[in-house]
């Protein structure tokens, strides 16, 4: 009886992986010879298919909205800021999430980051957590450069709080934590 009850369930999750796949590659391709609509901040995009096939016409529209977009001054929890940056983050370009409450002598920051399409740049959001399980407070926004979105730690040095790029161990921002930004 076991033993069927666990070809069951492979048979099962196999079926369920094949059908996600198919899936996946029909959305990649789009509708046969034609394109699929995005939907992005209320705006529509059509592309031939999920990915980087932006136009420059649609990357210089998506750039203003996304360097438009005011950040929330606060998140309640964690869940909230990952929510949050699902929604901002644009179909098919990369986005990043981390930090996860990097906890330094000035604080515990987390951060998210979202590709702009066709540009190599990156609009970075930077919280603070307010205490062990306390909400997600606005500190500091910023454009990094680069082809993909930046994965950050934080390290505090003489006062001031250091974001490190984790691959390249580059420091692309310094900031004093007295003085956040106001979203």
């Amino acid at each position: 009886m076991e033993g069927s009850r666990s070809a069951r369930f492979a048979l099962l999750a196999a079926a369920a992986l094949a059908a996600g796949a198919a899936a996946l590659a029909l959305a990649r391709r789009g509708p046969a010879g034609g394109t699929m609509t995005v939907v992005y901040r209320g705006e529509r995009f059509d592309v031939p298919r999920v990915g980087t096939e932006y136009s420059e016409e649609q990357a210089a529209r998506i750039e203003k909205i996304i360097l438009g977009e005011t950040p929330p001054a606060s998140f309640p929890s964690f869940d909230g800021l990952v929510r949050y940056q699902r929604g901002f983050a644009v179909p098919g370009q990369g986005e990043s999430t981390g930090g996860f409450g990097d906890e330094t002598p000035l604080g515990r920051f987390t951060f998210l980051a979202v590709e702009i399409p066709r540009r190599g740049r990156h609009r970075v959001l930077v919280y603070r957590q307010e205490g062990p399980a306390g909400a997600y407070r606005f500190f500091d926004d910023f454009i990094c450069e680069g082809p993909h979105p930046p994965v950050l730690t934080f390290r505090a040095q003489g006062g001031e709080l250091l974001y490190v790029e984790d691959l390249t161990k580059r420091v692309l921002r310094t900031r004093t934590p007295a003085r956040p930004r106001s979203p």
